[in-house]
């Protein structure tokens, strides 16, 4: 019990709001280990900073927080490379501010599975996902409803994109990233790729956690509103394929080619190029969703009125 089994990662910024279930998810932790918390606030100009130092005093064993005077992010500094790089745990798991978690034997369970599984390196679980602005927008987000090991290949075809950031947990090692893991900037992701390539990802069907959407600053609320940042996005992640593909050796060529398609698809929506989609990517619009086809037209013939909707979705709903 001397030792720290887990550092919980939490970076926080104009958090106010959430900031407080992030904490109270993170104390209500019940193990038979320790573990210690790393608040990382990057000058908030609201009152996170209060919140945070409040339970530093409540709870001094367990928190220990850097409250920055300036921001560190606009100036291309790594929050996370900060946060992360004093934690003394044996794994890592990450829960950003805005996000929180609803299991207390959450960091147990995880820790359990690693010690069953020695070549486990990445322990994810399920989710629920919720709007910021609207109470009633929820749901669920499970990947598979068994616990076992995830595939290589089902990792890829999902692009990373397996469950919430605030569900991992990982061996606090060091890792030798390739710079193009890096360069995508969706560290979540790419992470979870990289250790299904190198290691082992292991999944729980559990929904621990909530993450938040709809939050303003987000990842999302900054690219997913901004067609040409999108678009630029989606071409940095074929990019980052392309890249993946001959650091593999084309071993998963065919998964990686898919979603590479996939991608060029999308680029072309958000660019209007409807010829083209048409003509080189009709496939993947016949198989998309009533839903998504539905978006599809509507951007087609009605493209001011869709990016209002998609605002308000973004704003109210999931």
């Amino acid at each position: 019990m001397d030792s720290i089994k887990v550092s919980i990662i939490c970076n926080t910024f104009n958090h106010e709001k959430y900031i407080e279930d992030a904490i109270k998810g993170f104390v209500n932790q019940k193990t038979d280990f320790k573990y210690e918390i790393c608040i990382h606030d990057d000058a908030s100009t609201d009152h996170t900073k209060e919140v945070i130092l409040k339970y530093e005093r409540l709870y001094p064993e367990l928190i220990h927080a850097i409250i920055q005077t300036e921001n560190q992010y606009s100036k291309g500094i790594s929050v996370n490379a900060i946060n992360s790089s004093r934690a003394r745990g044996e794994y890592i798991a990450f829960c950003e501010g805005d996000d929180y978690w609803t299991d207390p034997y959450k960091l147990q369970k995880q820790v359990n599975l690693f010690e069953k599984y020695p070549d486990c390196a990445l322990v994810l679980h399920g989710s629920i996902i919720i709007n910021a602005n609207n109470k009633f927008a929820k749901r669920t987000w499970l990947f598979t409803n068994k616990e076992r090991k995830l595939s290589v290949e089902e990792v890829l075809n999902a692009r990373g994109i397996v469950a919430a950031h605030n569900s991992y947990m990982y061996r606090n090692v060091e890792n030798t990233f390739p710079d193009f893991f890096r360069n995508l900037g969706v560290w979540d992701t790419t992470r979870c790729i990289y250790f299904a390539l190198n290691n082992s990802v292991y999944y729980i069907p559990e929904l621990m956690s909530v993450y938040r959407v709809g939050i303003k600053g987000s990842w999302n609320d900054r690219i997913r509103l901004d067609q040409d940042k999108l678009v630029k996005h989606y071409r940095k992640e074929i990019h980052f394929y392309q890249e993946l593909n001959q650091y593999t050796h084309f071993k998963y060529d065919n998964v990686i080619s898919k979603t590479i398609h996939y991608l060029e698809f999308h680029v072309a929506v958000c660019e209007r190029r409807y010829d083209d989609i048409k003509k080189d990517y009709k496939n993947i619009l016949d198989n998309q969703s009533i839903y998504q086809k539905l978006s599809f037209h509507a951007q087609k013939i009605l493209p001011n009125l869709f990016n209002l909707l998609r605002v308000i979705r973004f704003k109210l709903w999931i």
